[in-house]
Formats: structure tokens, sequence, C-alpha cells
């Protein structure tokens, strides 16, 4: 089998690199060596691929020259999940030959007579594709050099397309009568003007993706990674469903793996603040997107259509995220549009109390004159008056100007007091260079600071002693596809950190280059999903952040069920929730490894349940 791979060192140009052909030994060495540890009988000894079970979430890059170093070869690939969730897994093949068509064909699930349905496992190819030089951990620009990355989750793998020698990225375009692909890292390609009219009409940049998995090719030696999700039904049954999944090359079978899902005898709640059970712990999402009113879809996120808002409020609702955080996602002038999107955001299953922003208002300005204090008490008043209408409440954050420094938090006090005043609540960020400023200056009137930078107690302390939030918004900004980084820093840490609200800036990209293109100025883009004509298209990072709120989530549950086992007259059980509690605590939730904190937790969540619970 590896024969290949030595005609492959052979095949090098006489002009390759050291860096190159280091990687081609060190890939046959640890093949030798994986080789080796199989057990005598493995069907794999044989086969022509290999499959690695990888952590899906880990902070290694899995680029196909590559063979996962946490990876180990497998017969069966694991989910652990509890009723409700989306949980994902994955592997990565390596094959020996060239294969024109993978199809990778999974059965329904069994426990006893119980079935999990395949429709419930997603599968997705994860496509490797150039970024600019400072990806994987950074948002900062680089124009000097473009690195390979695994960022797209996809069905066809053909709608991107590669070119190795320039190293530039093509997406393909579904006329009616043709195809076609453009491409999508050239740094010229930009717009100019007010960003707010700039448009990527979907007839022009009809960009989607299949509605399901198409055939894979895999080359010889080139790994490929695949991406499972298993979404668990609220009611299903607990216990262990094995299934198989079948992969066939070419039409062959040329390699089977057990599929094993493990469905928790618990649901998750909502989250709730850490230091404060009573306290909700808000997972909210910036974003840019604005309903036009226009039939016809734009991948431009302030033109979008009816059908692509609707899509993308489901995509962000099945990624953890409850609240919609928009400066303004309709024209104030249109009252009616926002009659639309509360009816969208309550079909998508998102509350609709508070909002974050989303009041037909025409935002906070500056007052100088009575006259203008005066027109704009009643502007607030009438937005106020129209949410009470729609929703039932007056329970609104207006979003003050973005990182507006000293000065401008002072020039926003008088508008400010207006809105408190007719019972409105005001939310702001914090000026990346000035960050006591909104506490120094609007502490007293700021009814929750969203924060830049790495989230602390210290922090969350002196908004909390206020009886006010502490938000979080930055660390870094979206748009790093490092999926192990995104979980940590939009998860554990903030929540350990005592605050009460994260919404990430921003669900994809507002500015002057068409989303798909990484080549902006001065920053990379900020995205979490790419805009297709009918929605969003999903990356490993924005699975990150699923699971960075599932953590949080699970971290509730635990605490739930610990402060509650404290009142127990049972001496071992109130010890229990006690070290259970004594553990959370003292985690290091900036270095400990995630998956390991998860296990921990659904152990103590499991002997903490009530025994009428935990049957199975």
């Amino acid at each position: 089998m590896l024969e290949g791979l030595q005609e492959n060192i052979k095949k090098l140009p006489d002009g390759a690199s050291l860096t190159e052909l280091k990687k081609e030994i060190g890939k046959m060495k640890k093949l030798e060596e994986d080789m080796k540890n199989l057990p005598v009988q493995s069907a794999w000894r044989n086969a022509e691929i290999l499959c690695y079970n990888v952590p899906p979430l880990s902070g290694v890059k899995r680029v196909p020259d590559v063979l996962p170093e946490d990876g180990k070869i497998c017969d069966t690939v694991s989910i652990i999940a509890a009723q409700g969730e989306y949980e994902p897994a994955s592997f990565v093949i390596f094959p020996f030959c060239d294969i024109a068509k993978l199809d990778v064909e999974i059965a329904d699930l069994k426990n006893r007579d119980q079935v999990l349905p395949a429709s419930q496992i997603d599968r997705k190819v994860v496509k490797c594709w150039f970024q600019s030089g400072t990806g994987w951990n950074s948002n900062y620009q680089c124009l000097s050099r473009r690195i390979l990355l695994p960022e797209l989750l996809l069905n066809d793998e053909t709608l991107v397309k590669l070119d190795m020698e320039t190293q530039d990225n093509y997406v393909r375009l579904e006329f009616p009568d043709k195809t076609e692909y453009i491409c999508v890292s050239n740094p010229e390609d930009k717009l100019t003007g007010d960003p707010w009219k700039h448009s990527f009409p979907s007839k022009k940049y009809p960009i989607k993706d299949s509605s399901s998995l198409k055939p894979i090719e895999l080359k010889q030696g080139e790994a490929k990674q695949l991406w499972l999700t298993a979404h668990i039904p609220e009611k299903q049954m607990p216990g262990i469903y094995r299934g198989q999944i079948v992969l066939k090359g070419d039409g062959r079978i040329i390699g089977r793996l057990e599929l094993s899902v493990r469905v928790l005898p618990f649901s998750l709640p909502a989250s709730r603040a850490y230091y404060d059970l009573s306290k909700p712990y808000y997972s909210a999402f910036m974003t840019r997107s604005r309903l036009s009113g226009a039939e016809e879809g734009d991948l431009y996120p302030t033109k979008r259509s009816d059908s692509q808002i609707r899509a993308e409020l489901i995509n962000l609702r099945c990624h953890n995220v409850d609240y919609l955080f928009s400066y303004n996602v309709a024209s104030p002038s249109k009252p009616e549009m926002y009659i639309k999107l509360y009816g969208m955001m309550k079909e998508a299953g998102m509350p609709t109390r508070p909002l974050f922003g989303n009041v037909p208002s025409a935002g906070v300005e500056r007052l100088k004159t009575e006259e203008q204090k005066a027109k704009y008490a009643q502007t607030i008043k009438e937005s106020l008056d129209f949410v009470e209408k729609q929703l039932g409440h007056r329970d609104a954050y207006f979003v003050g100007w973005d990182e507006s420094g000293p000065a401008g938090i002072q020039a926003q006090r008088p508008a400010w007091e207006i809105i408190r005043r007719e019972g409105g609540k005001i939310m702001a960020t914090v000026p990346g260079a000035y960050p006591e400023a909104n506490f120094n200056i609007s502490g007293d009137i700021q009814d929750m600071v969203i924060y830049n930078g790495l989230p602390t107690r210290t922090v969350s302390g002196k908004w909390h002693a206020l009886g006010k939030l502490a938000g979080f918004c930055v660390n870094p900004y979206t748009g790093v596809e490092n999926p192990e980084l995104n979980r940590r820093n939009f998860g554990i840490v903030p929540y350990k950190a005592n605050f009460d609200y994260c919404s990430p800036y921003n669900y994809y990209e507002f500015g002057s280059y068409l989303s798909w293109n990484d080549w902006g100025d001065g920053f990379r883009c900020f995205n979490v999903v790419y805009p297709s004509s009918d929605g969003v298209i999903d990356t490993v990072h924005w699975e990150a952040y699923r699971e960075a709120v599932d953590d949080i989530r699970y971290a509730t549950k635990l605490k739930m069920l610990a402060v509650k086992a404290q009142q127990s007259h049972d001496y071992e059980r109130k010890r229990l929730a006690d070290q259970a509690l004594w553990w959370l605590e003292k985690l290091d939730e900036g270095k400990e490894d995630l998956d390991a904190v998860r296990l921990e937790m659904i152990n103590y969540i499991l002997q903490l349940l009530p025994e009428e619970e935990t049957i199975q």
C-alpha cells in the first residue's frame, strides 16, 4: 500500500523544497507506525483507504498533505449527546489510490427496538481553500502570503475549486443555462461608495450548495476530512444507538465504520449566568443582515430577501443563537418590516424579549437644542409604543455608537437619558483603546457594556456592582478559523468570567468585498458563514460556536443539579454536589482540554440526576 506514496516522493519536481520532501517522508513514517499497531485481523491492513478518528473541534489544521497527529486509525466513530442537542464528530480518510467517487452511506441506528433515523445524521466534507497568511488564529490581513486552511462544510465539494499554482479560490455560479467559476481571491475586486448601497444580486452571483452530500473525490496520498453532525430529537429514548458508515469507492465497498451515538438521559437547559442561576446568560450574534423587501435575493447582507433572512434566522437558532443583535434590520420608516422580522424570529424559535437593537428608531443621535431633544423623545416613545403593541413589552436595548471613545460617549449622554426616561435601555461597545471609558463616563446610565477583549471577573464585577450587565463581543472578531479557539473564547471563558451576554461580531462580512473574498482592507472577512442564494454555508468555526454555548448549557445543568443536591438530607449526595461545584470553579477554562471538560460535566450530571431520570 505504501508503494504509491514512494512513487509520489519520486515524482516530486527537482525544485521541490526540503519542506515538501520532509512532509512526504514524515507521512510514510507515520503510516508505517500506524499500520504496525493495527491488529492482525484488522480489515484496514489490505484496504484502499485508512480512516482516522479525530476530535472535530481541535486546533489542529487538517490539510491534505498532513496526517492527523492527534488521530487514530479507527473502526468506530462515537458521539455522546443530550436529548435535543446537535453534536459533531469527524474522521479523516487517507487513500492509497485515486478514487473518483466516494459515497458515504449511513443507515438508521438502532438500540434494541428504538431507532435513531439516519436523517438525523448530517454529513459534510470539509473543504480546504486558500486564505490570508495570518489565517487560523488572527483577523489581521496579510496580502503577501496565502495558506491552505480547512474551513467550509460542503455537500458538494466542487462548489469551490482551487488553483494550486496561483493559490486562488474559485466559486461556482449556477445559472439556468450554464455553469461558470469566478475568482474570489483577488484583492482588487473592491466596491467603492456607501457600503449600505452595495449589492451582489443572486441573479448575478447564484452561489448554492447541494442539499445533500455528493460523491467525494479522493487523490492518492491526500487526506480528506469528513464531518458528521448528529441532531438528537427532543424525545429520543436514552441509550446507545449503533449503525454503520459504509464507504463506497467507485461503486465498491472499500471500508466500514461503526457509528455509535450515546443519547444521554437528559436535555440541556437554556444557559444561565455562572454567578447567579436566577439570571439568564444571553447567547446573541451580531448581524448586518437587513430585510430589503425585494423579492430577488442578494449576497450582500443589507439586501437580503425574505427567504434568505428566514434561512439565516433558522441557521442562527440551530447554532444556539437565541437573540439577534442588529443595529437596524430595516429602515425606521418601514415599521412593517419589523412586524415581519418579529414574526420570522418567532417562527425560528427565537425569543423576542428582550430586544437587542431591532427597534424602529433613528438610533442614538447627537442632541444639542431643546427642540431636538423633544423631537427625539417623541421618536423613542413611538418606537417603544410600537414594540409594546407588537410584542407586549418595552424591554428593548438601544445600541450606542460603536467603540466611540470618551468624547463620543459623552456626546451620547443626552440621547441616552431620553431613552432611559422613556423606558428603554442602553447597550454600547467599549472602545478598544479606552477599556475603562464606558464605566468612567456612562456607568450611571448605561445598562449593559459590550466589552472588546479578554473577559475577566474584574470587568464584570464593576458593572454588576452597579446593577448592570456585562456583555462581550470580540476575542477575536469572527473569521478566525481555529475551532478550538472559538469554542473556548466564546464559551466557557466569558461564562466563567461572570459575563451575562455574548454577541460575537459578525455573522458575515459587511464591506467593500464579496464575503467570499478574504483579502479585504486591514482585516480579513468577519465571517462564520458564507452567504448563498438560498441562505448560508456553514464553517468549522461556526460549529465551534454551537459547542461553545453547549459547554455553557452543560455547566448550567450541572450547577442546577448541584445546587439542588446541596439541600439534600443525604450527606453523600451533598458531598458530591460540593465536589462538582468546587471542580467547576477550580477549572482553568483557558487551558483545559474542552472535550475532557465536557465528559467530566456529563459524569457529574449523571451522578447527580434524580434516580427516576436515569432509567434507560
